[in-house]
């Protein structure tokens, strides 16, 4: 994926912290939590410019924002006491809501467990059938262009179409 983005943008996103890693496992979670927002943001940022056709300036410059709102979400967060934690999840609701201009409700981590885990069962199943008749649209699209391509005919077969005219209408050919 960070090759596809080579030289159109900045290919990788390190999670920004308050604090500095004290022991060696908090070392190994910053490293995965590192890998998986670079992998994160070079699936986005393909598909940003491979659909919006965002250029190199721009993307950088959503790159940029991306760490931005990390380090302010982290830094709303603090210590991650579960007061700042909701002060920090109430504070990104807000800023979604203005951005979006619709209500966004947070699901607490005290709501239905059960509920919750049936809702995202359904939200990626749904997203899964959406996703495969999308595919399924293509291909279809993709045969009736290819299906329109070949009947375009070849010099050759031109050609041949064209004496088999001459000949009937012109009984035995053009002399």
């Amino acid at each position: 994926m960070q090759r596809r983005l080579d030289g159109i943008c900045l290919t990788e996103m390190r999670v920004p912290l308050n604090r500095n890693t004290k022991n060696r496992r908090e070392v190994e979670l910053r490293m995965a939590a590192d890998q998986t927002v670079t992998a994160m943001w070079c699936c986005f940022a393909l598909a940003i410019h491979q659909t919006l056709g965002f250029g190199r300036d721009r993307l950088n410059r959503l790159h940029k924002e991306t760490v931005e709102n990390y380090r302010q979400f982290n830094e709303w967060n603090g210590s991650g006491s579960r007061d700042e934690q909701q002060y920090a999840f109430e504070r990104l609701r807000h800023c979604a809501e203005q951005a979006l201009r619709s209500e966004v409700v947070i699901v607490q981590e005290n709501d239905d467990y059960d509920s919750r885990a049936r809702l995202w069962e359904r939200q990626l199943e749904d997203s899964i059938k959406a996703s495969v008749h999308k595919a399924k649209v293509e291909t279809k699209r993709k045969a009736r262009v290819n299906a329109l391509a070949t009947n375009v005919l070849s010099d050759a077969a031109r050609q041949q179409a064209a004496l088999k005219v001459q000949q009937d209408f012109f009984g035995g050919g053009y002399r």
